[in-house]
């Protein structure tokens, strides 16, 4: 599946919010609350979040068009594959009004053991307080349908809704993607190697992931077959490293951007770490 501009045009555009004034309506003449300001929907006025005045909104469509606008200058071919949206109420009357967009490259791959590694990049952006902004690029191994983002040290750049913020240059980052992408064709054949053992399993509970899920590999294995394209046991660590990302991006992303990004990251540090002696 892939979506048009245009198509992630209105899905962000929908989401656009504005800031308004806080008002003490419990006294005889209306009075600013100081301190304070609200983030309200464009669409139909709901709230979002109260927040300070130094918190500056970062319209999720201002994002994706900028991104838009560096890839463009850069001549580079892109899929828009992925679109996650969090756009519901929450508890304390609260909501969230977060998203993440990823770019896949398909003249950007390398080939690794039989199968192509194609460069992403993510967008993450919110106006609820939960995200900073960020884009980074990572990588996905095409036998693997799974497209989340797997890496973050070729370009990262987040900050947070504070002041005046430049976004960075992805040019210098394109010229190293065939190392990049290399790298981490090395890093997918060494986890084929690394056999999962209990003290493995301990270690991604420890990082957050549900124990049942890790004490059930196999049943997640077996769920997210058609996903995966492969032969990935979950007795190997590539195996469990797919199904984990799986369960991110399919389980995670839909109701939690910022856990799944955290998870994201911290999963593949963890992975990096595993095969670090091999």
């Amino acid at each position: 599946m892939s979506y048009s501009v245009e198509a992630v045009r209105e899905i962000l555009s929908n989401l656009s919010v504005y800031e308004k004034s806080v008002w003490d309506k419990n006294v005889d003449e209306t009075n600013v609350i100081e301190g304070y300001k609200a983030i309200r929907l464009n669409r139909d006025d709901k709230l979002i979040r109260l927040v300070s005045p130094d918190y500056n909104v970062i319209q999720h469509i201002d994002a994706f068009e900028a991104t838009i606008k560096d890839l463009d200058e850069l001549d580079l071919e892109y899929i828009i594959k992925q679109v996650y949206v969090n756009d519901f109420e929450t508890r304390n009357g609260k909501r969230r009004n977060s998203i993440q967009v990823t770019f896949e490259f398909p003249e950007l791959k390398f080939n690794v053991d039989g199968s192509d590694v194609n460069a992403t990049l993510e967008i993450f952006n919110s106006n609820d307080t939960s995200l900073m902004f960020t884009r980074k690029f990572g990588a996905f191994r095409q036998a693997c349908q799974n497209i989340m983002c797997m890496g973050k040290g070729l370009f990262y750049e987040r900050f947070k809704h504070v002041g005046t913020n430049d976004l960075g240059n992805m040019a210098e980052a394109i010229k190293d993607l065939p190392n990049y992408l290399k790298d981490f064709g090395k890093l997918v054949e060494q986890t084929m190697t690394v056999t999962v053992d209990d003290k493995l399993k301990r270690g991604l509970v420890d990082l957050g992931f549900p124990k049942r899920l890790i004490d059930n590999l196999d049943v997640a294995a077996d769920k997210y077959k058609g996903l995966v394209g492969e032969d990935a046991s979950p007795e190997k660590l590539w195996g469990v490293y797919q199904v984990l990302t799986n369960w991110i991006s399919n389980v995670v992303m839909k109701t939690n951007i910022e856990r799944a990004d955290r998870l994201g990251v911290l999963l593949y540090r963890f992975i990096q770490l595993q095969v670090a002696n091999i």
